[in-house]
């Protein structure tokens, strides 16, 4: 099923992409799976270092697992990307976020081996993560406007998107900022930040409903603000 427009308002209306695509639904799905229990391996890891301090077994776990939730994201990203338009800049982000997974996936295991030193590993995960979200941000309100991509789907890809731009934002603003406000500032891009890397695994999970043709009938697809 192709999205359709609704006669009365002109609203594209949700549904299926062009082509069912089970096999990308199932990597999504996956991706979004072990993203979530990354998540939870780092909430973890941050709640625990008072009692188990620097032998924490859960950074490791999570470097691990979160490696293992960006490769399952390579064939998801390839799959939604059939639906990106062909040339342009988003395309060329697409191909930028497929090396950024791959060098997401390949730091945890390297730098729970002891190749990779945490500054490094942290630097490139956190560029990858960078680019990863301007590709959900950007991908998700093309899709919502052109492929019948759930009005929900493009809205939670956007809020990550818009969420982690503030966050850094925030967080550059605290470096110049008097004493009182750097501690605003800071708590306040943690906040987002945390919010928009907490909430991306959903956005897969929600990509592989669609790209498994699972869309509500009839739900009205993302529109820009004021159109």
């Amino acid at each position: 099923m192709t999205a359709v427009s609704d006669p009365r308002s002109g609203a594209t209306l949700a549904g299926a992409p062009v082509s069912r695509d089970p096999r990308g639904a199932r990597w999504a799905y996956l991706a979004g799976a072990t993203g979530a229990a990354a998540n939870a391996l780092l909430v973890t890891f941050f709640a625990s270092i008072p009692a188990a301090g620097r032998e924490n077994p859960f950074g490791p776990a999570n470097d691990i697992v979160g490696s293992v939730a960006t490769a399952c994201m390579i064939p998801a990203a390839v799959a939604i990307g059939r639906h990106l338009p062909p040339r342009g800049r988003l395309r060329a982000l697409h191909t930028a976020t497929l090396g950024s997974l791959g060098v997401a996936t390949a730091a945890g295991p390297l730098l729970v081996a002891g190749k990779l030193p945490f500054k490094v590993s942290s630097a490139a995960s956190t560029g990858a993560f960078g680019v990863q979200l301007a590709w959900i941000g950007l991908g998700s309100g093309w899709l919502g406007r052109n492929a019948g991509l759930p009005r929900r789907t493009a809205r939670l890809g956007q809020t990550c998107a818009w969420a982690a731009l503030f966050g850094a934002g925030a967080a550059a603003g605290s470096l110049a900022a008097p004493a009182p406000l750097r501690t605003v500032l800071r708590a306040a891009g943690v906040t987002a930040g945390a919010t928009a890397f907490l909430a991306v695994p959903a956005w897969w999970l929600l990509m592989g409903r669609w790209l498994d043709g699972h869309a509500a009938a009839g739900e009205v697809t993302h529109r820009p603000l004021g159109a």
